[in-house]
């Protein structure tokens, strides 16, 4: 998202934000059940883009994709940006090894 896309960005973030806290509930709700606390993982990739603004707010322009991570449509992820979600996906399944 570039700096001027404040309307995306809130979107985004308060899908976010739902998105955690309905697991959450569900975990709540369901316990330790496997089955449940298996089934949903999220990787929130807001501000996995951002290389060097990536710790910075998403609001008032502070987190910005870098341009490096997608191909020249800007939208579809480029040979580095897959990298990058494939190193947050293999962690998500070392987790869900480790905790089985």
């Amino acid at each position: 998202m570039t700096r001027d896309e404040s309307d995306a960005r809130k979107g985004y973030f308060q899908l976010s934000q739902r998105l955690e806290q309905t697991i959450a509930n569900r975990q709540k709700q369901f316990g330790n059940s496997t089955e449940i606390c298996h089934s949903i993982h999220y990787i929130d990739c807001l501000t996995t883009f951002c290389g060097n603004t990536k710790d910075l707010s998403v609001f008032g322009g502070g987190a910005i994709a870098d341009s490096v991570f997608f191909d020249c449509d800007e939208l579809h992820l480029s040979e580095k940006g897959y990298a990058v979600l494939k190193d947050e996906v293999e962690l998500i399944l070392d987790h869900i090894v480790k905790s089985r």
